[in-house]
């Protein structure tokens, strides 16, 4: 059986997708900067990305035939007080794993994950070839990698692709519009709060059930074309005040809903909607619905 590694195994996305690849059958090493603790029947390694020994030992070890790398800082707050580090993880950790798997000699497929992030802004759907343009220093980093990997494949004959997600909305997940509102909400219903303060209500967002994403890296892993990129997105438009609505419906209590000057973001463009278009000609569609990943969002804030 071919192994599949995962990077950044202890993050939102890698979480899901180690159990999502496990749950198939596959073979899974999960790895992070220390070793996750979680999943019984899935190996799990200790991997700092940026130490390049660490990275060539796992590899050399391991011999997968695929590796999702989605280690990262992925926090554009703190890409701005920590650039540096910012760069070491993003930039530099995927150098690390790109030569370790060059040192191995392994025929890895890497499926590196960007951000839409990098994408400059757009008042209509953006596709992989619109122009990029960063936004912030953790945007800049996902930027250099994902041209890493593309001069990498170019020059070293590499089998790397890119997904760029847009907005996916699951559990496990901090400092999105989604779960910031679902947190709020349970401390509104347990008494812990009297209102929900909210920033702006009327931008428009790509959101995907996190189902829908996790079935569309493993598509692009199997069928995606080695130095292309894949936009992961519903290629619909919502208003982020539809989004607070799903989630009040569901509240126990009334819910106040106060505008807040300290919760608006400085940079927040009105409209940021994905074009899926080279992702459906791979065979995917969006099957899962918006308003049940709500709920299972909500319901995970009332559990903890």
């Amino acid at each position: 059986m071919s192994t599949i590694l995962v990077t950044g195994a202890t993050g939102f996305l890698g979480s899901h997708l180690v159990e999502h690849l496990a749950a198939s059958g596959h073979d899974v090493v999960a790895t992070a900067a220390r070793a996750p603790a979680s999943w019984a029947n899935v190996r799990r390694l200790a991997m700092d990305v940026t130490d390049r020994a660490a990275c060539e030992d796992v590899i050399a070890a391991t011999k997968p035939s695929v590796v999702y790398h989605l280690a990262a800082q992925s926090l554009p707050g703190v890409s701005w007080r920590e650039p540096e580090r910012t760069f070491d993880v993003n930039v530099l950790g995927t150098l690390h794993l790109l030569d370790a798997i060059r040192a191995a000699r392994a025929a890895a497929r890497v499926v590196l994950f960007g951000s839409s992030s990098e994408y400059a802004s757009s008042s209509t759907p953006i596709r992989e070839d619109h122009r990029l343009r960063a936004s912030d220093p953790y945007a800049l980093s996902k930027l250099a990698a994902t041209e890493l990997a593309s001069l990498w494949n170019r020059a070293h004959g590499m089998n790397v692709v890119v997904v760029r997600p847009f907005l996916v909305v699951g559990t496990r997940k901090v400092g999105d519009a989604a779960n910031d509102f679902a947190h709020n909400i349970v401390r509104v219903e347990r008494g812990e709060s009297d209102h929900l303060a909210v920033g702006n209500l009327e931008a428009v967002r790509d959101f995907l059930p996190l189902a829908d994403a996790l079935r569309a890296f493993t598509l692009v892993a199997e069928r995606g074309a080695a130095g292309e990129a894949y936009n992961v997105c519903s290629g619909r438009g919502t208003r982020v005040r539809e989004l607070l609505d799903a989630l009040v419906a569901r509240a126990r209590v009334p819910i106040d809903v106060r505008p807040s000057d300290a919760a608006m973001r400085p940079l927040d463009e009105p409209v940021r909607v994905g074009d899926p278009g080279k992702l459906r000609a791979l065979g995917w569609s969006a099957e899962a619905r918006l308003e049940d990943a709500l709920g299972e969002v909500l319901d995970h804030w009332r559990a903890r």
